[in-house]
């Protein structure tokens, strides 16, 4: 196993950013709540994703002991160093210029090489997770949870769109979309 994938500074940031994200969560449910009760859902299903990522988590480091989502984090990892030895590439890297030019760069500065460089759609992901890293001081956990809470949106706005389709079915739709 990578010890490199988490280390004592993922459980000390883990529950700081579990408390800011859900307090941003019952800001949004709190606010909206009164005028659509189906928000009512809205923290417990992104908890539920949140801690659904961390598990998936959990599984790819001790059961498969690596794999693709490792190896996304690992190469965004790469790609976010970068912005701090070189932002001209990092920024060029980021808007999806993978050139050989880049690629070098990243030999010179000891940070070869990112898994996935010469697939455009799936280095998309290593360049959305970069920011994302930094953010999370490269923490793997807390990325896992940064994307957890933005992609929250769009399974949120699927159980919006079918409780309005069909209306009194609320609990059985947040059980099919926001908890499994």
């Amino acid at each position: 196993m990578d010890e490199a994938i988490y280390s004592a500074k993922d459980f000390v940031l883990m529950p700081i950013f579990l408390v800011v994200l859900f307090y941003f969560a019952r800001q949004i449910q709190q606010k909206r709540i009164v005028e659509n009760p189906i928000y009512k859902y809205y923290t417990r299903g992104l908890m539920a994703k949140i801690v659904g990522g961390f598990l998936v988590c959990m599984i790819y480091i001790f059961y498969y002991g690596g794999g693709d989502t490792i190896g996304f984090f690992q190469s965004g990892k790469l790609l976010a160093q970068m912005s701090f030895v070189n932002q001209e590439t990092y920024f060029s890297v980021l808007s999806g210029n993978l050139s050989n030019i880049n690629l070098l760069r990243f030999v010179e500065n000891d940070l070869c090489c990112p898994d996935y460089y010469r697939d455009p759609q799936s280095f998309t992901v290593i360049r959305i997770a970069s920011p994302l890293i930094i953010l999370s001081g490269f923490s793997f956990f807390v990325t896992t949870f940064l994307f957890a809470f933005l992609s929250y949106g769009g399974i949120w706005r699927l159980f919006m769109l079918f409780n309005e389709l069909y209306p009194n079915m609320e609990k059985k739709f947040s059980w099919s979309i926001l908890f499994v």
